[in-house]
Parts: C-alpha cells; structure tokens; sequence
C-alpha cells in the first residue's frame, strides 16, 4: 500500500496515538507511506524512526489567514503529486478540511473524523460552523470513520450522508495480559490541559473531601497545556500540594506505569468523541470516572466505572470519589472488568484490522 497521511499536529494526543500505531503497523507491512504535518513533534519522530518519509508543512495550522490556507492548498497539491499515493487519509478537523478540499477529487480519500464539533457540549458558536464546512468538505471524500457511534449518528444526521459513507471503527490500544494487584489510593487523569477538560473539577473535589476529613487519594495529571499555570496557583491556593502531582507531559511507557499503579482514572470534560486515554486507563485495570459525553459511554458502563453528567459540580464529583474509594473489592473488580472489555472489545489489533480494511475496500473501488 502506497499512503499519505495528513494531520494538523504531530504533538502527542488520541489522534496522534491511533496513528503512531498505524504507522507502525504500515511498517511491518512494508508499506510505503507519507506523512504531511504542519509541525515537528513526537510523531514526525516516530514516523522518521520507521523509515518512512516526512514532510512538514509550514502554514498547516488552526488558522483562518486566507494566505496560509491558500498556501497550504497549493503545498498538497504538490506534494501528492510528487509522491503519488494509492490513498489518502486525513485526521483532525483543519487538516481534514483542507486535505480534502485539496486531493479529495484526485485520489481515494478517507477522513477520520477523532471528535466533531458539532456535539452536544461543543460551543453553541463552533457548531454552524463546523456543519458547513464539514458539509462542504464530506463531498470531497469517499468514506468518513467516525470513532464511536455516538459520532458515526451525529455525522449522518448533520452532514446528510448515505449510511454507506460513514463507517464506525473504535480507536484500540495495547492490552497487557496481566493486570497490577497492587495498586495504589491514587487517581490518575490523562489530557491535554485546555479546555474542554475541567481538571480544576477533580482538584476541587479533593478539596471538599479534605475539609470533610476523609482521607485523600494522590491525584496524577499527566498533560501539558494553557491552563497550567492556573491550576499550580488553584491547588496551592487549596492547601493540595501534597495531594496532587502535576507530572507535564509524559512519554507512553511512564504513562502507563501511573495507570498501572493507579486504581482510578478520571476525565472531567465537557465534550468528548471516544477518548483513547480511557481505553489506556482501563487496559491497565483502573476503574473509570468519566463525564457522559460522546462516545463514552459506549466503552464504560456500570460494571467497569461510573458516567457522572456533563458539566457536574466538584461536590458530585467529590461524592462519587468518596463512595468509590469506600469500596476497594468493588473497585477492584471495575478494573478487571474493565480489562477484559478493552482486550475483547477495544485492542490496538481490532482497530489496526477494520482501518486496513476500509481502506483496501476503498482503493478496490
């Protein structure tokens, strides 16, 4: 297979890891493959690693300078032609729109859509927008993945597509075989600290089980981001120092080593499409918090965790960490089940599968 992938950033994130592990997977394959990005970072690295070709492309941005758009455009242009790809497919919002405006009518083109702005929870002013140009842009593509079924509906019934060009293909990751028994009274969350994650919820929290006396579990955050800085002054300014560790950002096997030993995982947020953070967190055996929003749901239920509604208040978070933390065997067995769900359901090797073959089915066509 001879591919170009286009993403806006090569930072780390959930759609930077659904494609580090294609890549990796192109590369046992001896597949040929092109990456396009509008930046170094983590997955150019990675990319570079395996042997493959790497082309950054400067003004690829969240931008609305019609210069840079422009500039971008005509940069595909040249660079599909150059390398000449059997398929393409685009990931993130920017790239995704670009990338198919630019190439969607010349070759096979595939969008993974890893979150849409058009979801309950997203800002009121995104969504007119993000309609348009998702409608607009829809039709420059022969197929649309969508990361949940949650996505997969919104994006039919927003978009007006066939049921034929939107296909749900769940975002997987690796499974170990064993989990940890003995872990820690800690709690662990994962994320890029901008909104809409609500990280100073969970600090909050453990503020109010302090004053109740209860005795407090370490807090993880692992994630870099512009609200940095204020959540240091908020849990200084909380008297949580001791309490709640900000670890920055993290490579995959030390973020993995804190899910390990951390019994709890938990994603405040506002809205979300189906987070790979908490298919990590739950592969490890943690018991799973989460705001119901998006796709969650479709991967934690009852048995493995606790859906707490969108935009609660630290006190209902602060009441269902009280609750969960009284019950250690009950804890216990979430994250085993949790584990196994992940490993039947959610595996690195399903998603790799059902991604190759959507595109084959493409390129057959």
């Amino acid at each position: 297979m001879r591919i170009l992938y286009l993403i806006t950033k090569a930072e780390r994130g959930g759609a930077q890891s659904v494609l580090h592990e294609l890549l990796l997977s192109h590369k046992e394959k001896g597949d040929q493959v092109l990456l396009v990005t509008g930046g170094e970072g983590y997955l150019v690295d990675e990319a570079i690693k395996y042997g493959f070709e790497v082309h950054v492309s400067s003004k690829l941005g969240n931008t609305f300078n019609p210069f840079s758009i422009l500039q971008t455009y005509l940069d595909l242009r040249v660079v599909a032609k150059e390398f000449n790809p059997e398929i393409i497919s685009v990931h993130s919002s920017f790239a995704g729109f670009i990338g198919r405006l630019a190439l969607g009518r010349k070759y096979p083109t595939i969008f993974t859509a890893h979150g849409i702005a058009f979801t309950k929870g997203a800002p009121l002013w995104r969504k007119p927008i993000a309609i348009v140009a998702e409608f607009i842009a829809s039709r420059f593509c022969k197929k649309i993945i969508a990361v949940s079924e949650n996505d997969r509906k919104n994006i039919k019934k927003f978009l007006l597509l066939r049921d034929e060009k939107v296909v749900t293909v769940y975002n997987g990751v690796t499974v170990v075989d064993n989990i940890s028994t003995e872990k820690t009274n800690s709690i662990v969350f994962v994320g890029r600290l901008v909104p809409p994650k609500q990280p100073e919820v969970l600090i909050r929290a453990l503020h109010i089980l302090k004053n109740k006396g209860v005795e407090l579990p370490k807090l993880s955050i692992i994630g870099d981001g512009a609200q940095r800085p204020d959540l240091e002054i908020l849990i200084k300014k909380l008297d949580l120092s001791a309490h709640v560790h900000m670890m920055g950002e993290c490579d995959g096997s030390l973020v993995r080593k804190t899910l390990r030993e951390s019994s709890v995982f938990v994603l405040s947020t506002l809205w979300e499409g189906f987070p790979m953070t908490i298919l990590e967190a739950m592969a490890e055996g943690c018991a799973v918090l989460a705001s119901d929003v998006g796709g969650i749901s479709e991967a934690v239920s009852s048995d493995v965790g606790v859906l707490i509604p969108r935009d609660s208040s630290s006190e209902i978070w602060a009441e269902v960490l009280e609750k969960i933390f009284s019950d250690k065997p009950a804890l216990q067995k979430m994250g085993e089940l949790g584990h196994e769900r992940v490993k039947n359901n959610f595996s690195k090797d399903l998603m790799i599968s059902k991604t190759f073959e959507v595109y084959e089915n493409v390129i057959r066509k």
